[in-house]
């Protein structure tokens, strides 16, 4: 687990951070993401994982980090993060890809967000995609969160590499039923696509290892 704030608090905890700020993303030579995109991916985990819990936000140059804290009542000392997100910034970090995806010739905005903890504080790690379609007049629409064990089309956990032709690229890593869960040993380049605001396999080809 990475590190986060040490102090942990009963209320929302923001740290600000001055060499980012609110920016379109429809200009080329601003380097951030939108705050809009970032509270609406704030918003989505409060919902799903945040209540009843302690939240500490840590603003980074490149990321925002976002933990919530269980403080069972009485036992401060034995604090634990249930829940562990990392929201990239950049709009050029790898975890950031613009795409027409729908065909409409216009960029739409997919980011994936690498999460911890699994909600109960378990040693449970997996990324989340945010699929934000462009309606014109910088408006964006959060359409549709997936997460990579959701669209990897087997047992195991896809990579998003690349976006083209409205064909999303990667790896998928799958479990033999032999495997331990640290270890996938099935690797398939995987093609999606997206329709109707789900992901599709539409081919799938094994990985085989070198000999050498």
């Amino acid at each position: 687990m990475r590190n986060f704030a040490t102090t942990l608090c009963v209320i929302i905890i923001y740290l600000i951070n001055t060499s980012c700020t609110s920016i379109d993303t429809t200009t080329e030579d601003n380097p951030c993401l939108h705050d809009n995109f970032i509270s609406k991916i704030k918003e989505y985990y409060q919902i799903e994982y945040g209540k009843g819990l302690n939240r500490v936000i840590e603003n980074n140059d490149d990321e925002i980090h976002v933990a919530y804290y269980n403080i069972p009542e009485g036992e401060e000392d034995f604090a634990y993060t249930q829940m562990a997100i990392y929201i990239p910034k950049a709009l050029k970090s790898e975890a950031i890809k613009e795409a027409d995806i729908n065909n409409d010739t216009l960029k739409d905005l997919i980011i994936s967000i690498h999460t911890e903890g699994g909600g109960g504080g378990g040693n449970v790690w997996w990324t989340d995609l945010f699929v934000f379609i462009n309606k014109g007049n910088n408006r964006y629409e959060l359409t549709t969160t997936k997460t990579n064990w959701e669209i990897s089309g087997c047992h195991g956990y896809f990579f998003l590499e690349d976006i083209k032709n409205n064909t999303f690229m990667g790896t998928s890593f799958c479990y033999a039923q032999e495997d331990g869960r640290c270890c996938p040993s099935l690797t398939y380049n995987t093609h999606l696509k997206f329709n109707n605001k789900t992901f599709e396999v539409i081919s799938q080809q094994k990985i085989t290892k070198s000999s050498n």
